[in-house]
Formats: structure tokens, C-alpha cells, sequence
């Protein structure tokens, strides 16, 4: 089925609700497009006409909806290199952010915790970074321990029962747990997570962290609760994304150039539905 016409890219990610609407960025390609525009659709709407509402770039990102308001990392290297930034939109009118501490070539994950926001910034190493005043200043929380000559980038962020979860990539390395947690004001490996290579997908579901875990061979769907750690069954193939209603956790898988859509109640028992 198709989303919306008169798209001019193929490329649809980062798809989030918000105020009735669906939002979403259109590129050229899914992954490392550093141009792209921000559209938003209305499901009632029978004509599927989607509604540019600015341009942004670099895909993919995690946008997120906090008090009230949507907020959009992104990167344009035309008026800001080496700084992170993001918009904020009631779904009417944007302004423009900039997070000037750590150096960054873009904002890649937002998350709210109560009432401060974590972003992930990259340049060559990635980093999380706070503010307590709804994103108009911004202090560095952590920086993840990078080789010279080497790129780390916080991909996934997700916030369970105040505690914060981060996903991280580094396709240098494959021998260490890629999925952090919040604890004694910074962040540390999750105990008995698997070793990978990268975790970029992460949800939030019944008082579970469920991340898609990318080894060196396979990429497992693995869930937590910052105590016990265990291996989810079900979804075949490369988890490309996660969500959750709250009731319902959903997953689609890619192998091959063909891709599946995955339900779950409990994220134990899934069945998988239409291909995609």
C-alpha cells in the first residue's frame, strides 16, 4: 500500500504521530542521505496528500514527542559544522536549535526523561548530551571511550521507569555490549547484554527494553529490564525497526532485498503478518 503520492524521493524514515498526523522524512535513500525534506500526512485523508513542511538533512534519525511538542535532530552542514541541532514544532510553526557543546556532524536520537532531554551527538565519537530547560542549553553527560582513528556513534536512546537506555554503533569493533544504561550519573554496559556490533533500534514495551542486537553473523532481537537479559524468538532476518502501542509490539524485518511485518502482545509469542 502506498503511504502518500507525488513523494520526489523513495526513500521514507523516521515515520512518528503526532497531533493526528503522521510525520516523516523523504530522501533519496533510507540510510546516510545527508538531504532530505520533512513531510507530514493526515490518515483521513483519502486523497493521500502529504504536506512539505521543511527541509531538513541526514537520514535516518529518532525524533520524539515531548511536552506538547515534536522534536526533529538533523544535520545541515551549510550553516552549521560541527555543532548538533534539532527542530521543535507544534505543528504549525518551527524553530530552529543548536547544541553547542561536543563537537558534532549531526544530532542522530532524542529522548525525554521527566523534565530534561538526552540527544546523541556524533562527530567521530559519539556522545550523549543534557539539557534541563527544554533544549535552550546543554551540558555533556557522556562520551563513549573511542580509539584514535576510529567512529562511535550513540544511535538509539529509550527511557524505562527513569532509567535511560542507549544503543550504540561501532562497526570497529564486535566484542563488547552495544547497549548502555543510566546509572550513578553516567552510562555502562548492560549486564549480560551479547556482544555486537551495533544496537540501533530500541522500544520501550510492557517494562522492557527491547533492542535489536547486530553481531558479527546475525542480528537477534534481545530484551531487558536492567536486570535480567534475555533473547526474544520470533523475528526472522535484520530488525529494521521497533514500535509499541503499549499493548502491541511491532517489528519489521529485511532479508534480501524482501521485508516482513511482526506482532507481539508479550514480545514472546509473534506472529508475523504481511510482507513489506
Amino acid at each position: 500500500m502506498k503511504l502518500v503520492g507525488g513523494l520526489p524521493w523513495p526513500g521514507v524514515s523516521a515515520l512518528i504521530p503526532y497531533r493526528g498526523k503522521l510525520w516523516f522524512a523523504n530522501s533519496v535513500k533510507f540510510v546516510n542521505h545527508n538531504s532530505a525534506d520533512l513531510y507530514s500526512f493526515d490518515p483521513g485523508d483519502t486523497g493521500r496528500r502529504a504536506t512539505k513542511s521543511t527541509f531538513l538533512a541526514r537520514t535516518p534519525v529518532i525524533p520524539m514527542v515531548a511536552g506538547g511538542l515534536l522534536y526533529w535532530p538533523f544535520e545541515d552542514s551549510r550553516f552549521s559544522p560541527g555543532h548538533g541541532e534539532f527542530m521543535v514544532t507544534n505543528g504549525k510553526d518551527w524553530n530552529w536549535h543548536l547544541i553547542p557543546k561536543g563537537r558534532a556532524f549531526h544530532t542522530q536520537v532524542m529522548q525525554a526523561q521527566a523534565n530534561r532531554l538526552y540527544a546523541g551527538i556524533s562527530a567521530w565519537v559519539g556522545k550523549i548530551v543534557v539539557s534541563d530547560d527544554g533544549g535552550t542549553s546543554w551540558r555533556e553527560f557522556y562520551t563513549y571511550p573511542t580509539p584514535d582513528r576510529r567512529v562511535s556513534r550513540i544511535t538509539a536512546l529509550a527511557d524505562l521507569n527513569g532509567t535511560v537506555f542507549a544503543g550504540v554503533t561501532t562497526w570497529y569493533d564486535n566484542k563488547a555490549p552495544k547497549l548502555l544504561m543510566q546509572k550513578a550519573g553516567s552510562m555502562v554496559p548492560v549486564p549480560d547484554w551479547p556482544a555486537g556490533a551495533a544496537v540501533d533500534e530500541i522500544v520501550v514495551h510492557k517494562g522492557w527494553v527491547y533492542a535489536a542486537n547486530e553481531g558479527p553473523t546475525e542480528s537477534a532481537l534481545w530484551r531487558t529490564d536492567g536486570k535480567t537479559v534475555e533473547r526474544v524468538g520470533g523475528p526472522s532476518g535484520v530488525v529494521n525497526a521497533l514500535a509499541s502501542d503499549g499493548e502491541t509490539i511491532w517489528a519489521i524485518t529485511a532479508r534480501k532485498g524482501a521485508g516482513a511485518l511482526w506482532r507481539s502482545p508479550d514480545g514472546l509469542r509473534w506472529e508475523r503478518g504481511s510482507e513489506v
